[in-house]
């Protein structure tokens, strides 16, 4: 999961975070290099929002330790705390200050001179297009508008470690695009980011992603191993000119390379095999033994949403049925569509939220045409641990942010 060259800049040991009976994060354990973008997707209440406010010391564990840069956050110095760039889910900024004067204010609680917050200032809101509307009120502007400048408020002191707490909601795909972009950047440079995310299909941006529910952490891995585990292998998409038979069919099924094929609604052949790379010669070598006309033969990489559903699904199921010997399959739904979609340190005080699959040893199988339902998200009911936002003590004006 981690390479030799990165140092590591995070770790949890069996840390747990209770609030009275309800448990937020259960016995996390894991570790995290530097220089890496660290993708963290589940359904609203599992426990990613929790998770990184444990990071910034604003919650404790229960039980369990933390370090971050070496050391428990609750330990970090004023010194230490400038390294990290913590962005909210909800909106902390002053809505009666203009876009550039909460820019400028943020900058100077980190002590940056005149002339190179000026410039920096630029830079960030040309990146999350709000130049034209510097001078408007925050609390006149949309609630898109307002977490982009929330971002840029994050960004503005370059620190080392960014903690983004759904950085994306509410952003237009175009910009959204645009954004990791530039998280991609800011990792080349060395930095590394901690990414919340209900937008599922962000993974593929990641290095590592982790599946959370039900404050537990399912899966930490790269993007691909991931849907490797989801679904027991790697996916193949045939098509040939001439219609494949039932007899081909059931002979390419035979084949020990192959661990399930089945014929989509629009004819297409899908494969799950252990690896793409090693079974695409050998497939194609069977194919033209049997003169088959190939139009196309190619790797499948699902959707992140349907990654994402087989693995929480499996857990749920594995939890439901602990009691049964009987080991799970792998779901076989294949969804057409590919969408499911559904705080910097800023001068205002922050405020908080709250199975790894087996694999069917079955031989290989044929299954029947799919069905192009959507797979069903059974974790929509879970609470949300929120408290209320706290009030800043005082909000400058105008005047004094440019003074």
């Amino acid at each position: 999961m981690t390479e030799a060259n990165h140092s590591e800049l995070i770790s949890f040991d069996h840390v747990s975070k209770s609030f009275g009976d309800f448990i937020a994060t259960q016995d996390l354990s894991f570790s995290l290099p530097k220089g890496k973008i660290i993708g963290l997707i589940g359904p609203s209440g599992s426990g990613k929002t929790t998770t990184i406010r444990l990071l910034t010391g604003i919650y404790h564990p229960s039980e369990g330790r933390i370090k971050v840069f070496d050391k428990s956050p609750s330990d970090f110095t004023t010194k230490e705390k400038a390294k990290i760039g913590y962005l909210t889910q909800h909106f902390t900024l002053f809505p009666d200050l203009s876009i550039a004067s909460n820019m400028n204010f943020a900058a100077s609680m980190y002590g940056q001179g005149i002339l190179r917050r000026r410039k920096k200032i630029d830079q960030l809101l040309d990146l999350v297009e709000l130049q034209e509307h510097r001078n408007k009120l925050a609390k006149k502007i949309s609630g898109g508008m307002q977490r982009r400048l929330q971002l840029a408020s994050t960004l503005i002191h370059d620190p080392e470690l960014l903690l983004l707490d759904e950085p994306t909601a509410g952003i237009d795909p175009i910009l959204r695009r645009k954004f990791w972009d530039y998280f991609e950047m800011l990792r080349d440079e060395g930095k590394t980011l901690f990414v919340t995310t209900q937008y599922v299909n962000e993974a593929s941006y990641c290095d590592l992603v982790g599946v959370l529910a039900d404050g537990k952490l399912l899966e930490l891995c790269e993007p691909q191993e991931l849907r490797r585990i989801a679904f027991g292998g790697e996916k193949l998409n045939l098509r040939t000119i001439d219609r494949f038979t039932e007899a081909q069919l059931a002979e390419l099924a035979e084949l020990d390379i192959i661990k399930n094929v089945r014929r989509m609604d629009d004819g297409t052949i899908r494969i799950l095999v252990d690896h793409a790379a090693t079974a695409l010669p050998e497939l194609m070598s069977w194919l033209q033994d049997r003169s088959v006309p190939v139009e196309s033969l190619q790797e499948y990489q699902p959707p992140f949403d349907d990654v994402f559903v087989e693995v929480v699904e499996r857990h749920l199921a594995k939890e439901a049925d602990q009691d049964s010997p009987d080991e799970l399959e792998p779901a076989e739904t294949e969804p057409e569509d590919d969408t499911m979609s559904e705080e910097a340190m800023t001068p205002a005080e922050a405020e908080p939220d709250q199975a790894s699959p087996s694999e069917d040893t079955a031989p290989a199988h044929i299954d029947e045409p799919s069905t192009t339902e959507e797979p069903k998200n059974r974790l929509s009911n879970h609470p949300i641990f929120e408290k209320p936002d706290r009030p800043a003590s005082h909000q400058p004006t105008d005047e004094e942010v440019s003074s």
